[in-house]
């Protein structure tokens, strides 16, 4: 499997790249016309299949449109059957044929997609680069030009090499474009990168094995590509869905931990956030007129409340509106998406807490990581957790009520004449009022847990 940037949440055009990653990726093209020239002089005295690099050429192009899109914070990743399709031509061809076929390949797709030069840059030099290590690997590991065991054993190796280069490089240009941690990008990756391995090593291998037999089963290579592509997607779900709902868990769990829910908002976000794997949670709870915005950003979960007006937010108009949730992107039209792009975020996935016909807050997650097109189902997370959410701020507000009718009677019994006084079912003193105090001439902190009325005597006040 591999991956590669596929742009900036944060900035568009030539602001997205740093002078590092243009610095970086011309280090990286530099470096690929060296491997070709030692893949040149290593590399046996192989001929070139020209018939078949014209098919190796399509099935390379037609790899890099079977994407699965991973957000990942500000960078979105593109995950391809790229290696794959590159294993025949790495058994078949000299590193030279494939260096070339390769550039020729990320070009047409780079021009295709219209990608930022920079970007379409980068991604050339990345691949040619992996697919140059991969070529020189085999050939020096590889003895003959049968599809014999240890030929295939050379090819899997070479295919690690390719899956090395891809992923060291892609790591180094993420730290060098957003300043992520090398070994917290790499962890983040490394349960997709080693899945795509797996399986673009076991079907590479394979192809290589049938073009040994035949080079005319190269155009029968799309059947398994489509059956890879949709693995990839199945595989996708399943990790999306797996972290989704443990992260539920999680955030139910900590709003119901405390006797006061809305003392677990900072935990119950700091959930959410993980559960989206997002940039930011917020909760954002009406209080009258006032916008309490309680907010989780940050790598470290760095948590904030601030107090706003409540009619800033013309998003939670709508979101109440309708009384549903909703996906926003920068690119979409209508006011939620132009708030969004005036607060320079992504994306967001929202969420209303109504109770009734009372509209008690929004809660929101804004530039989720995971796989692209799994939106709906992190959807239906985030309403399930606002649900969650609105009861916990409905017990919040009958607790607050209680606690105020039990302060105002404790002013009362206070305040008045009469000496007043409660008991536990076991007949000790739980409270002794002011009134008797003077009454009785005993002070509370005498009385309290007593259980010995009878033996009081009025004392002369």
């Amino acid at each position: 499997m591999t991956t590669r940037p596929q742009g900036s949440g944060k900035a568009s055009g030539a602001a997205a790249f740093p002078g590092r990653v243009v610095a970086y990726t011309a280090v990286l093209a530099g470096l690929v016309a060296v491997l070709a020239a030692v893949g040149a002089a290593i590399g046996p005295p192989v001929g070139i299949p020209w018939a078949s690099l014209v098919f190796f050429l399509g099935l390379l192009t037609a790899a890099e449109y079977l994407i699965v899109r991973v957000h990942l914070r500000n960078q979105v990743l593109a995950i391809t059957l790229f290696e794959a399709a590159l294993a025949p031509l790495l058994f078949s061809s000299p590193t030279v044929a494939v260096v070339a076929v390769v550039l020729v390949a990320e070009t047409i797709t780079g021009f295709l997609r219209r990608n930022h030069p920079v970007k379409h840059a980068f991604n050339v030099a990345q691949f040619t680069s992996a697919a140059a290590v991969g070529s020189i690997v085999f050939q020096l590991l590889r003895d003959g030009a049968a599809a014999s065991p240890g030929n295939l054993f050379a090819l899997a190796v070479a295919m690690t090499g390719v899956a090395a280069v891809n992923i060291v490089t892609l790591s180094t240009v993420m730290c060098l474009a957003d300043g992520a941690p090398f070994v917290g990008v790499l962890r983040k990756l490394a349960p997709a990168m080693l899945f795509g391995w797996t399986v673009n090593t076991a079907f590479g291998v394979l192809f290589a094995a049938s073009y040994s037999l035949s080079r005319w089963t190269v155009g029968l290579f799309c059947i398994p590509m489509v059956l890879l592509y949709t693995a990839y997607k199945g595989h996708a779900t399943a990790l999306a869905d797996r972290a989704r709902l443990a992260g539920m868990h999680r955030a139910t769990r900590a709003l119901a931990s405390p006797v006061d829910p809305r003392d677990a908002i900072p935990q119950f976000l700091l959930a959410v956030r993980d559960c989206f794997d997002a940039a930011e949670a917020e909760l954002a709870l009406r209080e009258g007129d006032v916008r309490v915005v309680h907010s989780i950003r940050g790598t470290e979960g760095a948590y904030r409340m601030t107090n706003e007006r409540w009619g800033n937010d013309p998003f939670a108009a709508t979101l109440f509106a309708t009384r549903q949730g909703t996906i926003v992107r920068t690119g979409d039209d209508g006011v939620a998406a132009r708030w969004l792009r005036a607060t320079g975020r992504r994306s967001c996935i929202a969420a209303p807490l109504v109770e009734g016909d009372q509209p008690l807050g929004v809660l929101r997650v804004y530039d989720c990581s995971g796989p692209e097109g799994f939106e709906q189902g992190g959807l239906a997370v985030l309403e399930a957790l606002a649900v969650e959410a609105t009861r916990a701020m409905v017990k919040s507000e009958l607790l607050e009520t209680i606690l105020a009718e039990r302060r105002k009677l404790s002013e009362i019994v206070g305040r008045t004449s009469d000496g007043i006084l409660t008991l536990s079912a076991d007949g000790a003193v739980q409270t002794w009022n002011t009134a008797l105090e003077r009454l009785t001439g005993y002070a509370a902190a005498e009385m309290l847990g007593s259980s010995q009325l009878t033996d009081l005597l009025i004392r002369d006040t």
